[in-house]
């Protein structure tokens, strides 16, 4: 549900800020301009920082009860 609102808040957003700078008058728009700047160079650093991420995790994370778990062997319980 979260993940839901979210998405459609950032949509929303984008929209927003597309109509604005469609419709504003070039000259009073330099703040489009700037956000326009700081998401360019951000998207790639984040994008680059999610694939790590995706890459750098392990197949399946297991729990401390793994004895249920197809995935792992079962940990001996000393």
């Amino acid at each position: 549900m979260t993940n839901r609102i979210v998405t459609y808040a950032v949509l929303a957003v984008a929209v927003i800020i597309g109509l604005t700078a469609a419709f504003w008058p070039q000259r009073e728009a330099s703040f489009i301009a700037t956000i326009y700047q700081i998401f360019t160079l951000m998207l790639p650093i984040l994008a680059t920082g999610a694939i790590l991420k995706y890459l750098m995790q392990p197949k399946h994370q297991c729990c401390d009860n793994c004895s249920h778990c197809n995935h792992c062997e079962p940990q001996s319980k000393a």
